[in-house]
């Protein structure tokens, strides 16, 4: 260990108080110089906190596939209104109708209301012959074949037909609707089978029976040589 001189020890000690006393006033080592410097050079911000995370809960209607089945129903009995509004009410502001008996799409209330104005004058009454059914989380599917009969033609349509369903502002509304008719003609009908039976044989007049012949009287010849 160095040795220190007593009076290196001295100085050393007064260096040291000196570094632990103020400066001056108005010295770059004063104190109020020291809190103008930390104020003017302030500590970087510590970093925000994230925010809380957002759980977005989706919260599905219950449907069954007989709820399904009832909304094809509730279209079907729009139709018997003969009120095209009505009909047009079961579909979503955001939904497409791709009719049967149009080539033109249908987005709008508009459009679809021109379509079904037309429609109505027949008199159309639908009915399911065979359907699937597919239900999801505030969706569902209803696709299959249908017969429409057209009361003022008489006319009966067979078609396939596919609805896609949303639950929007409390209520099952369509989002897709197609319809087309169907691609193949169904076979003909076997011709009918006649049955032709023979006419009868006409029955061979039957002759009258023949009249016996009266005996014939004796000659008088025969007479006269009795006699004799």
């Amino acid at each position: 260990m160095p040795r220190y001189t007593p009076a290196a020890l001295a100085a050393l000690a007064t260096l040291l108080a000196g570094c632990a006393t103020p400066g001056p006033s108005g010295g770059p080592l004063s104190t109020a110089a020291i809190n103008a410097t930390a104020a003017a050079n302030p500590p970087p911000p510590k970093p925000a906190a994230p925010p809380p995370k957002t759980v977005l809960t989706t919260v599905c209607q219950p449907v069954t596939e007989s709820d399904v089945a009832q909304l094809f129903d509730r279209w079907n009995a729009s139709l018997q209104t003969g009120d095209a509004r009505k009909v047009v009410d079961n579909y979503a502001p955001h939904s497409i109708l791709l009719p049967m008996l149009s080539n033109k799409p249908r987005h709008t209330a508009e459009e679809k209301l021109d379509y079904f104005h037309h429609l109505l004058d027949d008199g159309p009454m639908g009915k399911v012959d065979q359907r699937f059914i597919q239900v999801g989380c505030n969706t569902a599917l209803d696709a299959g074949l249908y017969t429409f009969t057209f009361q003022k033609t008489g006319a009966v349509v067979q078609a396939r037909y596919s609805y896609t369903y949303a639950w929007v502002n409390g209520q099952w509304l369509i989002t897709s609707h197609h319809s087309s008719g169907m691609p193949e003609k169904p076979p003909a009908p076997p011709p009918p089978v006649i049955i032709t039976e023979p006419a009868p044989a006409k029955a061979k007049p039957v002759a009258p029976p023949k009249k016996k012949a009266a005996p014939s009287k004796p000659t008088d010849e025969k007479a006269s040589s009795t006699k004799k």
